[in-house]
């Protein structure tokens, strides 16, 4: 764990890029994400190499730590976002992991955070959001904290957070190479919401 604690194995679920399983267990892992999600445990694990999913993956109402081992890629087949975490309850802190090539004309985002009428938390520590073909990270509401982590060549831009109340801790980034030269509205960072208490 990020804290130099170890999680009991019946805690964590398990996802690898061989994992054919459902219940996610260390011997049977699953072979996405979203099935590490819905396993309902407080730690989801994901070993090195790519992990993609045929659509979006939800992360809804749930609170959950995802660490990855070095070289673990999220993906997605399609077009549309890679990750979405949405509502009140949901509390996802992601450590370590590479978000990358979300494709597709509108909604292509790397990791999208929506209110859906609460206020969600993630926290993205040491991860790499690159070459998604829409926002990397786009945040239309709740609570976002993102740091040491690199977040490049993406072709809608780096960060966008708006909404109303949403509030953001963005700090001690590499935050580069983003957004289109030729139709891009922003590069890095866009900032679309007054600074709430404690954004920065």
């Amino acid at each position: 764990m990020p804290d130099g604690s170890c999680a009991a194995e019946t805690d964590v679920a398990y996802v690898t890029v061989a994992g054919t399983g459902t219940t996610c267990t260390k011997v049977a892992p699953c072979g996405t994400l979203d099935n590490g999600i819905k396993a309902n445990k407080s730690v989801v694990k994901i070993a090195s190499g790519l992990i993609k999913d045929n659509k979006t993956t939800p992360i809804d109402a749930k609170a959950v730590t995802i660490l990855a081992d070095l070289g673990a890629k999220l993906d997605r087949d399609g077009d549309g976002a890679i990750l979405n975490v949405s509502s009140s309850g949901a509390d996802v802190k992601i450590y370590d992991l590479e978000i990358t090539g979300a494709s597709g004309v509108a909604g292509a985002n790397g990791i999208d955070l929506s209110p859906n009428g609460g206020m969600p938390k993630m926290t993205l520590t040491r991860v790499k959001v690159y070459g998604n073909q829409g926002v990397g990270i786009s945040a239309s509401g709740g609570f976002l904290t993102v740091s040491q982590s690199t977040i490049s060549s993406n072709v809608g831009g780096g960060i966008y957070v708006g909404g109303s109340g949403a509030t953001f801790n963005i700090t001690n980034n590499f935050i580069f190479r983003n957004g289109d030269q030729d139709n891009g509205v922003y590069g890095g960072i866009n900032i679309a919401v007054a600074s709430a208490a404690g954004s920065r």
